[in-house]
């Protein structure tokens, strides 16, 4: 004898059962998750490794780090070593004593020292995730190509610490430059402004983001006159409303007005001193090998990224006018912008 399974009858006005989604929507959504999960814990633990890094290599001169956070919002002499000078144009930069002091205030039962060891840390794992999300999210970088570009700005990150002292605006410096891209990339001007005002308060780097705006949004618009008079006048903004508010704080909270100072013939001298006596290991080819690590690995064929690599010249030209250039950590603006040509797809969309 044969048995028929027979469905349970409906009523008759119930509208049949909704199918089931397809497997195939679903497991790309699980997928996608679970690959931005993998790079956050890559760039949270890269983020610690390069805190590791700076926090050991430079623990001796702690003590004039702590010293300068406090100098910065009172308007004190700078220390470093024996060393005392109130005639740095570094007092705008109160971003990351302003978090120290109020994370002292919010952990009393922990030292200046602990809390200045905790944001470090945290500021360098937001730096490795902001840049991260914004190859993968914002760029459209495979889940590949983001972890080996958040990779190669951890190296570059670790040998710009080849100065005795510690700068804590770096880490901040890069969490500004990723994000900036990021609003570039989705036409976020209000975001734009807002993030090169704010970051200010942490160094004049901030100002690029205005140039970074101008380069991106050119890149990606219709072509038309109308439109790159449009993107420029916007960067224009940007960089000179975040400069101006550094200008601002630095004759605020300084004891005397300091401008940036113009450093090309220190840093020829530099150079050429440098040059004069070859080593391996001595920063111009540190310098170098950075850089044809980052354009090895890169693919220029996509046309946003040669706009990533002009920028990297472009700020590595400021960097001679206005920085140490003995000190790796002037070029981090330009080694962000080499990740980011090195995460940008070749077909990027324009």
């Amino acid at each position: 004898m044969e048995y028929a399974l027979a469905s349970p009858a409906l009523p008759p006005d119930a509208a049949p059962p909704a199918p089931a989604p397809p497997l195939r929507a679903v497991r790309p959504l699980m997928a996608s998750r679970k690959d931005l999960a993998a790079l956050l814990l890559l760039a949270l633990s890269l983020g610690m490794v390069v805190a590791w890094a700076s926090l050991n290599l430079r623990a001796d001169t702690r003590a004039d780090t702590l010293h300068n956070l406090h100098a910065v919002l009172d308007g004190a002499p700078f220390r470093t070593g024996d060393d005392v000078r109130s005639d740095l144009p570094f007092y705008n930069r109160v971003l990351f004593p302003l978090l120290h002091r109020g994370l002292a205030r919010a952990l009393p039962f922990a030292s200046e020292s602990q809390c200045y060891l905790l944001l470090r840390v945290l500021s360098f794992q937001a730096a490795f995730a902001a840049f991260a999300l914004v190859c993968r999210r914002g760029l459209g970088a495979a889940q590949a190509t983001a972890a080996l570009a958040t990779a190669l700005l951890a190296v570059a990150t670790i040998a710009s610490f080849n100065f005795p002292w510690e700068e804590p605006s770096d880490a901040f410096d890069l969490v500004v430059l990723a994000l900036g891209v990021g609003a570039a990339v989705r036409r976020r001007l209000l975001w734009g402004l807002g993030l090169a005002i704010v970051f200010a308060a942490n160094r004049e780097s901030a100002a690029f983001l205005g140039l970074i705006w101008a380069a991106v949004t050119v890149s990606r618009g219709d072509g038309s006159r109308s439109d790159w008079r449009r993107r420029l006048v916007e960067g224009g903004a940007i960089s000179v409303l975040s400069y101006g508010t550094a200008i601002g704080l630095k004759t605020a909270l300084g004891p005397d007005f300091i401008a940036n100072y113009g450093t090309p013939a220190i840093n020829l001298a530099r150079l050429h001193e440098s040059l004069g006596t070859p080593d391996p290991l001595n920063w111009p080819a540190m310098l170098a090998t950075l850089v044809l690590l980052f354009v090895a690995c890169a693919d220029l064929r996509a046309p946003l990224g040669r706009r990533f690599l002009g920028l990297a010249a472009l700020f590595a030209g400021l960097a001679l006018l206005f920085g140490l250039i003995n000190e790796l950590r002037v070029f981090l603006p330009t080694f962000v912008m080499l990740g980011f040509a090195v995460a940008t797809p070749r077909r990027a969309a324009e």
